[in-house]
């Protein structure tokens, strides 16, 4: 591997041969050896290819590895060949439901990029940080966009949920990416459910939701003591717009954080209703536009002038608002800069393949 900053910064390229040195054991060679002297036995046992790549995942990763990279060669034997009798020649398919968090690839969990690099198939929202795929996934896996946006649907909750029986009952290993935390928004129940129908094991691995990665990323607690003691999490669907009995429970919540999820079309409404059910013109809020990617900005207001600086404007996807008394740090804490030019950090839908109902009109 040959390292090079084109005499930039030498001390970056020694920087990142150490780091490769590391991950790297210096016996390297012997495991190498190792496992060309077991290719054949491991072919013979295990001739579909998944099964193959799990098993040996295993071998290199574990207690077997660690033998021969000591040289207790014999040990290495015993144990490898244990294993392989154990084996199993048949797919293993499994769901795992990966949070990939709000844009920020840095902000996956160590299990979610784990159990992302042994997916057969990736079913991918708009969400997912185009590097994370490139990062982390096999080169060979089966990568399909399956995002949405308000009135772009290029893939049904049906398609997906098709997809995802079928790929499992073909025994496949299945990732399916989430922006922000699975469980937030996310369809999770009736997905698990289509493990549990076909009997397949499924994982569902949490991912730092937008609210708190996005207000952290603003310098805003959601909390704080003796100020916002608790936190509602609100997508504003169109029944909601027109019911009073939505806004009237919100008159007891003053001292909440509220985070508006997929509403940004309703952000000049939210802020009217609020007025009129007795909120104080003076209440802080602010925007989170495509919060912790490189192309993050943020916009202070109140309830009372929110309509007077940003009632024209397009905010890009994907945004939420956080209103109370806590994104008054947004004004003094915010400690990332605003992107210096506009874009868009995720990449665009393909074209529109089927088409679902908008939600929000």
């Amino acid at each position: 591997i040959a390292i090079s900053t084109s005499g930039v910064s030498p001390v970056l390229a020694r920087m990142i041969k150490q780091v490769i040195e590391k991950a790297v054991p210096s016996q390297f060679e012997r495991l190498i050896n190792f496992l060309n002297k077991k290719r054949q036995s491991v072919r013979e046992k295990l001739s579909a290819v998944q099964p193959r790549r799990l098993f040996l995942e295993k071998v290199t990763q574990g207690p077997i590895a660690e033998e021969v990279l000591e040289g207790n060669d014999g040990n290495a034997d015993i144990l490898f060949d244990t294993a392989l009798e154990k084996a199993e020649n048949s797919r293993q398919a499994a769901l795992y439901l990966i949070g990939t968090g709000p844009g920020n690839p840095d902000l996956m969990t160590v299990k979610a990029v784990r159990l992302l690099g042994r997916a057969d198939v990736v079913l991918y929202d708009r969400l997912t940080a185009p590097e994370l795929l490139e990062r982390f996934a096999r080169k060979d896996a089966e990568k399909i966009c399956v995002g949405k946006t308000r009135c772009h649907h290029h893939a049904t909750q049906e398609t997906i949920d098709a997809l995802i029986e079928k790929n499992l009952r073909e025994g496949k290993i299945v990732a399916r990416l989430k922006g922000g935390d699975p469980g937030v928004f996310g369809h999770v129940a009736e997905e698990v459910a289509i493990a549990k129908q076909v009997g397949a094991p499924y994982h569902i691995v949490p991912g730092v939701t937008a609210a708190s990665g996005c207000a952290a990323y603003a310098g805003v607690p959601l909390t704080q003591r003796d100020g916002a003691r608790s936190v509602r999490l609100i997508t504003l669907y169109n029944d909601k717009v027109e019911d009073p009995d939505f806004w009237e429970s919100l008159k007891l919540a003053k001292d909440e954080t509220f985070v508006f999820y997929m509403s940004s079309t309703r952000y000049a409404t939210i802020c009217g209703r609020l007025l009129e059910n007795g909120f104080s013109p003076d209440t802080p809020l602010t925007v989170s536009e495509q919060g912790t990617t490189p192309q993050q900005r943020i916009y202070p207001a109140t309830l009372g002038d929110f309509e007077e600086k940003y009632g024209d404007k397009a905010f890009a996807s994907p945004n939420l608002m956080i209103i109370g008394e806590a994104a008054r740090y947004a004004l003094t804490d915010n400690w990332k800069e605003n992107a210096k030019e506009a874009g868009a950090f995720f990449a665009p839908l393909p074209e529109k393949r089927e088409l679902s109902p908008c939600l929000n009109g």
